[in-house]
């Protein structure tokens, strides 16, 4: 379930191992936060926008918990 929660900073724990303990504790805190950012300011700019953005953010996260997986 992590995994699917938390792809980013799972995949750079697998890529950068223990090296990267700070980056995977800055994008374990700010990963969802940074979500809601991206989302209120294209809603701001219309909800095709936002949909896109939704859209994107999904792509995103499953290519990530993919290569994550893999």
């Amino acid at each position: 379930m992590p995994h699917v929660l938390f792809p980013f900073p799972l995949l750079a724990i697998k890529l950068l191992g223990d090296a990267g303990l700070t980056l995977v504790l800055l994008l374990w805190a700010a990963q969802f936060p940074l979500y809601g950012l991206a989302l209120g300011w294209a809603a701001k700019r219309g909800w095709g926008l936002a949909g896109l953005v939704l859209l994107a953010l999904i792509v995103v996260r499953g290519l990530a918990a993919a290569a994550e997986l893999s």
